[in-house]
Protein backbone atom coordinates (compact mmCIF):
# COMPACT_ATOMS: atom_id res chain seq x y z
CA UNK A 1 0.00 0.00 0.00
CA UNK A 2 1.10 3.29 -0.06
CA UNK A 3 0.41 4.26 3.28
CA UNK A 4 3.46 1.53 3.38
CA UNK A 5 5.77 2.71 1.31
CA UNK A 6 5.65 6.57 1.71
CA UNK A 7 4.27 7.26 5.53
CA UNK A 8 4.42 11.01 4.09
CA UNK A 9 2.41 11.54 1.52
CA UNK A 10 3.83 14.56 0.29
CA UNK A 11 6.63 12.30 -1.18
CA UNK A 12 4.15 9.98 -2.80
CA UNK A 13 5.22 10.44 -6.79
CA UNK A 14 1.38 11.28 -7.69
CA UNK A 15 1.63 14.89 -5.48
CA UNK A 16 4.79 16.05 -7.30
CA UNK A 17 3.31 18.74 -9.26
CA UNK A 18 0.84 19.98 -7.32
CA UNK A 19 -1.50 22.85 -8.56
CA UNK A 20 -0.44 26.18 -6.06
CA UNK A 21 -3.66 26.30 -4.81
CA UNK A 22 -2.91 22.72 -2.91
CA UNK A 23 0.03 23.90 -1.57
CA UNK A 24 0.15 24.11 2.25
CA UNK A 25 1.76 27.29 2.00
CA UNK A 26 -0.86 28.67 -0.15
CA UNK A 27 -3.69 27.51 1.80
CA UNK A 28 -2.30 29.03 5.23
CA UNK A 29 -1.11 32.21 3.49
CA UNK A 30 -4.12 33.14 2.22
CA UNK A 31 -6.12 32.17 5.08
CA UNK A 32 -4.22 33.63 8.00
CA UNK A 33 -4.02 37.03 5.90
CA UNK A 34 -7.50 37.77 5.53
CA UNK A 35 -8.52 35.97 8.90
CA UNK A 36 -6.36 38.93 10.60
CA UNK A 37 -7.63 41.53 7.97
CA UNK A 38 -11.04 40.14 9.20
CA UNK A 39 -9.94 40.51 13.55
CA UNK A 40 -8.72 43.96 12.79
CA UNK A 41 -11.89 45.26 11.54
CA UNK A 42 -13.87 43.90 14.27
CA UNK A 43 -11.84 45.47 16.77
CA UNK A 44 -11.49 48.74 14.94
CA UNK A 45 -15.97 48.33 15.12
CA UNK A 46 -15.83 47.71 18.86
CA UNK A 47 -13.89 50.24 19.36
CA UNK A 48 -16.00 52.82 17.71
CA UNK A 49 -19.25 51.42 19.00
CA UNK A 50 -18.04 51.08 22.84
CA UNK A 51 -16.86 54.28 22.56
CA UNK A 52 -20.26 56.18 21.72
CA UNK A 53 -21.99 53.38 23.49
CA UNK A 54 -24.10 52.46 20.56
CA UNK A 55 -24.16 48.59 20.85
CA UNK A 56 -25.94 46.76 18.84
CA UNK A 57 -28.00 43.68 17.41
CA UNK A 58 -25.72 44.11 14.37
CA UNK A 59 -22.37 44.29 15.75
CA UNK A 60 -23.51 40.89 17.89
CA UNK A 61 -23.94 39.08 14.86
CA UNK A 62 -20.73 40.67 13.22
CA UNK A 63 -18.55 39.29 16.90
CA UNK A 64 -20.57 35.69 16.54
CA UNK A 65 -19.77 35.67 12.56
CA UNK A 66 -16.00 36.56 13.32
CA UNK A 67 -15.53 34.09 16.13
CA UNK A 68 -17.54 31.30 13.92
CA UNK A 69 -14.55 32.55 11.11
CA UNK A 70 -12.02 32.56 13.43
CA UNK A 71 -12.89 28.28 14.42
CA UNK A 72 -13.33 27.32 10.93
CA UNK A 73 -10.06 29.35 9.50
CA UNK A 74 -8.07 27.36 12.76
CA UNK A 75 -9.20 23.90 11.35
CA UNK A 76 -8.60 24.81 7.35
CA UNK A 77 -4.79 25.51 8.28
CA UNK A 78 -4.54 22.32 9.82
CA UNK A 79 -5.98 20.52 7.01
CA UNK A 80 -3.06 19.91 4.77
CA UNK A 81 -1.52 18.61 7.43
CA UNK A 82 -3.91 15.52 7.14
CA UNK A 83 -3.67 15.77 3.17
CA UNK A 84 -6.17 18.60 1.91
CA UNK A 85 -4.58 19.27 -1.20
CA UNK A 86 -3.42 16.14 -1.86
CA UNK A 87 -4.51 12.88 -3.77
CA UNK A 88 -7.31 11.22 -2.08
CA UNK A 89 -5.71 7.61 -2.34
CA UNK A 90 -2.12 8.47 -1.27
CA UNK A 91 -3.33 9.13 2.25
CA UNK A 92 -3.76 6.48 5.22
CA UNK A 93 -6.55 5.88 7.18
CA UNK A 94 -5.47 7.50 9.82
CA UNK A 95 -5.23 10.64 7.89
CA UNK A 96 -8.50 9.98 6.03
CA UNK A 97 -10.29 9.79 9.48
CA UNK A 98 -8.74 12.82 10.27
CA UNK A 99 -9.42 14.90 7.00
CA UNK A 100 -13.00 14.15 7.16
CA UNK A 101 -13.39 15.42 11.01
CA UNK A 102 -12.18 18.55 10.02
CA UNK A 103 -14.50 18.97 7.31
CA UNK A 104 -16.84 18.32 9.41
CA UNK A 105 -16.15 21.22 11.69
CA UNK A 106 -15.20 23.59 8.83
CA UNK A 107 -19.22 22.89 7.44
CA UNK A 108 -20.51 23.72 10.72
CA UNK A 109 -18.03 27.08 10.68
CA UNK A 110 -19.13 28.06 7.47
CA UNK A 111 -22.51 27.70 7.92
CA UNK A 112 -22.80 29.60 10.85
CA UNK A 113 -20.25 32.17 9.87
CA UNK A 114 -22.33 32.80 6.64
CA UNK A 115 -25.50 32.98 8.18
CA UNK A 116 -24.65 35.47 10.97
CA UNK A 117 -22.82 37.69 8.74
CA UNK A 118 -25.94 37.99 6.62
CA UNK A 119 -27.87 38.90 9.82
CA UNK A 120 -25.49 41.73 10.36
CA UNK A 121 -25.15 43.29 7.34
CA UNK A 122 -29.30 42.92 7.21
CA UNK A 123 -29.33 44.67 11.53
CA UNK A 124 -26.87 47.26 10.02
CA UNK A 125 -29.37 48.09 7.40
CA UNK A 126 -32.29 48.50 9.68
CA UNK A 127 -30.17 51.32 11.40
CA UNK A 128 -29.38 53.01 8.10
CA UNK A 129 -32.91 53.54 7.29
CA UNK A 130 -33.70 54.34 10.40
CA UNK A 131 -31.23 57.09 11.13
CA UNK A 132 -30.81 58.28 7.76
CA UNK A 133 -34.25 58.56 6.26
CA UNK A 134 -35.97 61.82 5.52
CA UNK A 135 -38.36 60.86 6.62
CA UNK A 136 -39.55 57.89 8.64
CA UNK A 137 -43.47 58.28 7.64
CA UNK A 138 -43.02 57.35 3.70
CA UNK A 139 -44.25 54.13 2.04
CA UNK A 140 -40.86 53.91 0.73
CA UNK A 141 -39.30 53.64 4.23
CA UNK A 142 -42.31 51.17 5.48
CA UNK A 143 -41.28 48.87 2.55
CA UNK A 144 -37.55 48.62 3.42
CA UNK A 145 -38.00 47.76 6.50
CA UNK A 146 -40.54 44.72 5.55
CA UNK A 147 -38.26 43.52 2.96
CA UNK A 148 -35.38 43.62 5.22
CA UNK A 149 -37.50 41.75 8.06
CA UNK A 150 -38.23 39.58 5.73
CA UNK A 151 -34.73 38.92 4.48
CA UNK A 152 -33.75 38.53 8.16
CA UNK A 153 -36.53 36.01 8.39
CA UNK A 154 -35.25 34.42 5.52
CA UNK A 155 -31.65 33.74 6.26
CA UNK A 156 -32.40 32.90 9.92
CA UNK A 157 -34.37 29.57 8.42
CA UNK A 158 -32.03 29.10 5.57
CA UNK A 159 -29.15 29.34 8.34
CA UNK A 160 -30.91 27.18 10.62
CA UNK A 161 -31.52 24.63 8.48
CA UNK A 162 -28.26 24.08 7.30
CA UNK A 163 -26.00 24.50 10.29
CA UNK A 164 -28.40 21.69 11.80
CA UNK A 165 -27.73 19.82 8.90
CA UNK A 166 -24.14 20.30 9.13
CA UNK A 167 -24.29 19.34 12.97
CA UNK A 168 -25.72 16.03 12.43
CA UNK A 169 -24.87 14.60 8.97
CA UNK A 170 -24.86 10.96 10.60
CA UNK A 171 -26.43 8.85 13.45
CA UNK A 172 -24.10 8.83 15.06
CA UNK A 173 -22.28 11.79 14.40
CA UNK A 174 -18.54 9.79 14.26
CA UNK A 175 -19.91 7.47 11.48
CA UNK A 176 -18.85 11.43 9.36
CA UNK A 177 -15.36 10.23 9.90
CA UNK A 178 -15.71 6.73 10.52
CA UNK A 179 -17.62 5.40 6.99
CA UNK A 180 -17.87 1.79 8.40
CA UNK A 181 -19.26 2.51 11.66
CA UNK A 182 -23.53 1.28 11.51
CA UNK A 183 -25.56 3.65 11.01
CA UNK A 184 -27.27 6.57 8.61
CA UNK A 185 -25.70 9.43 7.19
CA UNK A 186 -27.80 12.51 5.14
CA UNK A 187 -26.68 15.58 3.22
CA UNK A 188 -22.52 16.08 4.05
CA UNK A 189 -22.91 12.97 5.55
CA UNK A 190 -23.49 10.70 2.86
CA UNK A 191 -20.45 9.26 0.79
CA UNK A 192 -22.66 8.93 -2.22
CA UNK A 193 -21.42 11.17 -5.02
CA UNK A 194 -24.17 12.68 -6.37
CA UNK A 195 -26.09 12.86 -2.67
CA UNK A 196 -22.63 15.06 -1.27
CA UNK A 197 -22.36 17.32 -4.41
CA UNK A 198 -26.36 17.65 -4.50
CA UNK A 199 -25.76 18.97 -0.63
CA UNK A 200 -22.98 21.22 -1.46
CA UNK A 201 -24.56 22.79 -4.79
CA UNK A 202 -27.82 23.33 -2.77
CA UNK A 203 -26.11 25.32 -0.45
CA UNK A 204 -23.79 27.18 -2.79
CA UNK A 205 -26.75 28.28 -4.86
CA UNK A 206 -28.88 29.25 -1.71
CA UNK A 207 -25.86 30.98 -0.36
CA UNK A 208 -24.86 33.09 -3.15
CA UNK A 209 -28.77 33.49 -4.15
CA UNK A 210 -28.81 35.61 -0.58
CA UNK A 211 -26.02 37.54 -1.24
CA UNK A 212 -27.07 38.89 -4.40
CA UNK A 213 -30.84 39.61 -2.59
CA UNK A 214 -29.21 41.50 0.34
CA UNK A 215 -26.64 43.07 -1.69
CA UNK A 216 -29.26 44.26 -3.83
CA UNK A 217 -31.47 45.44 -1.28
CA UNK A 218 -31.23 49.05 -0.72
CA UNK A 219 -30.06 49.84 -3.48
CA UNK A 220 -33.71 51.07 -4.37
CA UNK A 221 -33.80 53.01 -1.24
CA UNK A 222 -30.54 54.82 -1.27
CA UNK A 223 -32.53 58.12 -2.80
CA UNK A 224 -34.24 58.33 0.98
CA UNK A 225 -30.75 58.23 2.49
CA UNK A 226 -28.91 61.45 3.95
CA UNK A 227 -25.41 60.47 3.69
CA UNK A 228 -22.49 62.32 4.32
CA UNK A 229 -18.95 62.41 2.47
CA UNK A 230 -17.05 60.01 4.66
CA UNK A 231 -19.56 58.23 5.33
CA UNK A 232 -20.88 57.88 1.24
CA UNK A 233 -17.18 56.19 1.14
CA UNK A 234 -17.71 53.66 3.43
CA UNK A 235 -21.03 53.13 2.05
CA UNK A 236 -19.94 52.82 -1.56
CA UNK A 237 -16.78 50.64 -0.23
CA UNK A 238 -19.27 48.21 1.25
CA UNK A 239 -21.30 48.03 -2.15
CA UNK A 240 -18.32 47.30 -3.62
CA UNK A 241 -16.93 44.56 -0.82
CA UNK A 242 -20.73 43.04 -1.53
CA UNK A 243 -19.71 42.64 -4.92
CA UNK A 244 -16.50 40.68 -4.14
CA UNK A 245 -17.62 39.32 -1.56
CA UNK A 246 -21.01 37.31 -4.15
CA UNK A 247 -18.34 36.99 -7.18
CA UNK A 248 -16.42 34.91 -4.60
CA UNK A 249 -19.73 32.90 -3.32
CA UNK A 250 -20.17 32.10 -7.13
CA UNK A 251 -16.37 31.33 -7.62
CA UNK A 252 -16.61 28.70 -4.33
CA UNK A 253 -19.93 27.35 -6.47
CA UNK A 254 -18.13 27.14 -9.75
CA UNK A 255 -14.97 25.43 -8.38
CA UNK A 256 -17.57 22.89 -6.41
CA UNK A 257 -19.64 22.02 -9.33
CA UNK A 258 -15.99 21.41 -11.77
CA UNK A 259 -15.44 18.14 -10.26
CA UNK A 260 -18.41 17.57 -8.64
CA UNK A 261 -17.66 18.67 -5.00
CA UNK A 262 -14.34 15.78 -6.10
CA UNK A 263 -16.05 12.85 -6.58
CA UNK A 264 -15.18 12.71 -10.75
CA UNK A 265 -13.67 11.37 -12.69
CA UNK A 266 -12.78 9.45 -9.30
CA UNK A 267 -13.49 10.20 -5.84
CA UNK A 268 -10.62 12.72 -5.26
CA UNK A 269 -12.15 15.44 -2.83
CA UNK A 270 -8.85 16.12 -0.78
CA UNK A 271 -7.19 17.00 -4.17
CA UNK A 272 -10.38 18.90 -5.62
CA UNK A 273 -11.47 20.87 -3.29
CA UNK A 274 -8.59 23.47 -2.19
CA UNK A 275 -10.72 26.21 -3.90
CA UNK A 276 -13.80 25.49 -2.37
CA UNK A 277 -12.26 26.16 1.31
CA UNK A 278 -9.74 29.27 -0.02
CA UNK A 279 -13.33 30.95 -1.73
CA UNK A 280 -15.20 29.87 1.85
CA UNK A 281 -12.10 31.41 3.79
CA UNK A 282 -12.08 34.54 1.54
CA UNK A 283 -16.11 34.96 1.54
CA UNK A 284 -17.10 35.18 4.85
CA UNK A 285 -13.57 37.54 5.77
CA UNK A 286 -14.08 39.86 3.15
CA UNK A 287 -17.88 39.91 4.18
CA UNK A 288 -16.86 41.15 7.56
CA UNK A 289 -15.14 43.76 6.65
CA UNK A 290 -16.83 44.90 4.17
CA UNK A 291 -20.11 44.94 7.13
CA UNK A 292 -17.44 47.12 9.67
CA UNK A 293 -15.94 49.84 7.34
CA UNK A 294 -19.01 51.95 7.17
CA UNK A 295 -18.69 51.83 11.00
CA UNK A 296 -15.24 52.52 11.58
CA UNK A 297 -13.93 54.66 8.52
CA UNK A 298 -15.30 57.89 9.16
CA UNK A 299 -13.87 57.94 12.71
CA UNK A 300 -10.31 56.97 11.01
CA UNK A 301 -10.66 59.23 7.62
CA UNK A 302 -11.28 62.26 10.45
CA UNK A 303 -8.75 61.25 12.89
CA UNK A 304 -5.85 60.88 9.69
CA UNK A 305 -7.57 64.67 8.92
CA UNK A 306 -6.61 65.88 11.47
CA UNK A 307 -3.18 66.95 11.90
CA UNK A 308 -2.17 70.60 10.44
CA UNK A 309 0.89 71.51 8.92
CA UNK A 310 1.83 75.51 9.78
CA UNK A 311 3.43 76.71 6.87
CA UNK A 312 2.71 80.71 7.42
CA UNK A 313 2.52 81.86 11.19
CA UNK A 314 0.58 85.58 11.89
CA UNK A 315 -1.07 86.96 14.43
CA UNK A 316 -4.02 88.94 14.46
CA UNK A 317 -4.84 92.02 15.86
CA UNK A 318 -8.58 93.90 15.75
CA UNK A 319 -8.86 97.69 15.99
CA UNK A 320 -12.29 99.34 16.20
CA UNK A 321 -12.38 102.91 14.93
CA UNK A 322 -15.56 105.36 14.15
CA UNK A 323 -15.89 106.93 11.62
CA UNK A 324 -13.98 110.10 12.41
CA UNK A 325 -10.29 108.16 13.89
CA UNK A 326 -8.22 108.33 10.80
CA UNK A 327 -5.89 105.87 9.80
CA UNK A 328 -2.27 106.38 11.04
CA UNK A 329 -0.15 108.85 8.49
CA UNK A 330 0.58 105.88 5.42
CA UNK A 331 -3.20 105.59 5.33
CA UNK A 332 -2.43 101.69 6.03
CA UNK A 333 -2.15 99.42 8.17
CA UNK A 334 1.08 99.28 10.12
CA UNK A 335 3.30 96.33 11.43
CA UNK A 336 4.50 96.59 14.30
CA UNK A 337 7.61 94.04 15.78
CA UNK A 338 6.30 92.30 18.45
CA UNK A 339 8.38 89.79 21.22
CA UNK A 340 6.36 86.70 22.15
CA UNK A 341 7.12 86.29 25.83
CA UNK A 342 6.90 82.65 25.68
CA UNK A 343 9.34 81.56 22.50
CA UNK A 344 11.23 84.81 22.79
CA UNK A 345 11.59 85.00 19.11
CA UNK A 346 10.46 88.12 17.02
CA UNK A 347 7.40 88.32 15.08
CA UNK A 348 5.51 90.53 12.88
CA UNK A 349 2.04 91.78 14.21
CA UNK A 350 -0.71 91.60 11.54
CA UNK A 351 -3.55 94.61 12.39
CA UNK A 352 -6.88 94.02 11.25
CA UNK A 353 -8.44 97.13 11.51
CA UNK A 354 -12.58 97.15 10.94
CA UNK A 355 -14.18 100.26 10.00
CA UNK A 356 -17.90 100.83 10.58
CA UNK A 357 -21.09 103.45 10.66
CA UNK A 358 -22.69 102.58 14.47
CA UNK A 359 -26.46 102.52 14.27
CA UNK A 360 -27.42 105.70 16.87
CA UNK A 361 -28.68 104.98 20.12
CA UNK A 362 -29.78 106.65 22.73
CA UNK A 363 -27.49 107.95 25.67
CA UNK A 364 -26.98 104.96 28.41
CA UNK A 365 -28.64 102.61 26.23
CA UNK A 366 -27.08 98.87 26.65
CA UNK A 367 -26.96 96.72 23.98
CA UNK A 368 -28.08 92.94 25.39
CA UNK A 369 -25.58 90.55 25.26
CA UNK A 370 -26.71 87.25 23.63
CA UNK A 371 -26.30 84.35 25.73
CA UNK A 372 -26.99 81.95 22.44
CA UNK A 373 -25.59 78.58 22.82
CA UNK A 374 -25.43 76.82 19.74
CA UNK A 375 -28.47 74.56 19.54
CA UNK A 376 -28.18 72.02 16.93
CA UNK A 377 -31.30 70.72 15.56
CA UNK A 378 -32.75 66.71 16.13
CA UNK A 379 -31.61 65.50 13.23
CA UNK A 380 -27.44 66.74 13.31
CA UNK A 381 -26.75 63.75 15.56
CA UNK A 382 -28.24 61.56 13.15
CA UNK A 383 -26.03 58.80 12.10
CA UNK A 384 -23.67 58.68 15.49
CA UNK A 385 -25.57 55.00 15.75
CA UNK A 386 -24.77 54.07 12.36
CA UNK A 387 -21.01 55.16 12.13
CA UNK A 388 -22.19 57.46 9.65
CA UNK A 389 -21.60 61.24 9.15
CA UNK A 390 -24.54 62.92 8.10
CA UNK A 391 -24.51 66.18 6.65
CA UNK A 392 -24.95 68.73 9.31
CA UNK A 393 -27.99 70.99 9.74
CA UNK A 394 -27.30 74.06 12.16
CA UNK A 395 -30.50 75.56 13.86
CA UNK A 396 -32.00 78.63 12.22
CA UNK A 397 -31.18 80.94 15.19
CA UNK A 398 -27.55 79.61 15.10
CA UNK A 399 -27.37 80.58 11.85
CA UNK A 400 -28.14 84.40 12.98
CA UNK A 401 -25.38 84.58 14.89
CA UNK A 402 -22.84 84.44 12.72
CA UNK A 403 -20.47 87.27 13.46
CA UNK A 404 -19.25 89.53 16.05
CA UNK A 405 -19.64 92.84 16.61
CA UNK A 406 -18.12 95.58 18.43
CA UNK A 407 -20.35 97.75 20.73
CA UNK A 408 -21.34 101.40 19.98
CA UNK A 409 -19.21 102.06 23.82
CA UNK A 410 -15.67 101.81 22.51
CA UNK A 411 -16.30 102.92 18.49
CA UNK A 412 -13.94 106.20 19.26
CA UNK A 413 -11.86 104.25 20.91
CA UNK A 414 -8.60 103.49 19.94
CA UNK A 415 -7.21 101.13 22.18
CA UNK A 416 -6.07 97.56 20.64
CA UNK A 417 -7.98 95.72 23.08
CA UNK A 418 -11.72 95.07 23.90
CA UNK A 419 -13.19 96.64 27.29
CA UNK A 420 -14.79 94.26 29.76
CA UNK A 421 -17.86 95.88 28.64
CA UNK A 422 -17.96 94.92 25.22
CA UNK A 423 -20.71 93.32 23.62
CA UNK A 424 -19.43 90.65 21.49
CA UNK A 425 -22.66 89.15 19.99
CA UNK A 426 -24.91 90.96 18.26
CA UNK A 427 -27.68 89.86 15.18
CA UNK A 428 -25.62 91.10 12.50
CA UNK A 429 -29.00 91.55 10.38
CA UNK A 430 -30.16 93.94 13.52
CA UNK A 431 -27.34 96.01 14.42
CA UNK A 432 -25.42 96.92 11.06
CA UNK A 433 -28.20 96.46 8.46
CA UNK A 434 -27.94 100.53 7.76
CA UNK A 435 -24.19 100.67 8.29
CA UNK A 436 -20.98 99.75 6.35
CA UNK A 437 -17.76 97.69 7.44
CA UNK A 438 -15.09 97.22 5.99
CA UNK A 439 -12.13 94.73 6.84
CA UNK A 440 -8.24 94.87 6.36
CA UNK A 441 -6.24 92.10 6.75
CA UNK A 442 -1.89 92.69 6.66
CA UNK A 443 0.21 89.86 6.59
CA UNK A 444 3.91 89.43 7.24
CA UNK A 445 6.29 86.77 7.22
CA UNK A 446 7.68 84.97 9.46
CA UNK A 447 11.59 83.32 9.35
CA UNK A 448 11.01 79.78 8.40
CA UNK A 449 13.30 78.66 11.38
CA UNK A 450 10.75 80.51 13.89
CA UNK A 451 7.80 78.53 12.46
CA UNK A 452 6.74 75.37 14.13
CA UNK A 453 7.22 72.55 11.72
CA UNK A 454 3.39 70.46 12.56
CA UNK A 455 0.78 71.34 15.27
CA UNK A 456 -1.95 69.13 15.90
CA UNK A 457 -5.36 71.23 15.89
Amino acid sequence: MATTLFPDPRNHPDNANLPNINHQATIIGTTIAFLFAAIIAIGLRVWVRVRDRLWGWDDAFVVIAGVASIAGDSVVCQMPEDGLGLHFWTLGDQRVMSYFRHVYFTNIAYSASATFIKLAILFQYLRLFAEAALSTSTAQYRLARRLTWFLIVLSTLWGLAFVLLALFPCNPIPKYWHPYLPGKCIGWGTKEPEELFAMFLGHALSNSLLDILILALPVPFLSMLRIAGKSRVGLITLFTLGFVVAAVAMGRMIALSVNRAGTVPIVDMSYHTPPVFVFGVLEVNIAIIAASIPIFWPIIATLAANKIYVVNEIEVHVEHLGRNVSFDSAGGISLMDRKDASSGRTSKLGVVTTVFDPKPRKINEKTAQSSHRYKQSNTSSLGRTMGLGFAHRPSQESQDYLTRIPSIENTSSGSLTRSEGEDWFMDLNKTNSGGKMTTTMGRTAVPFENIPGSSNR
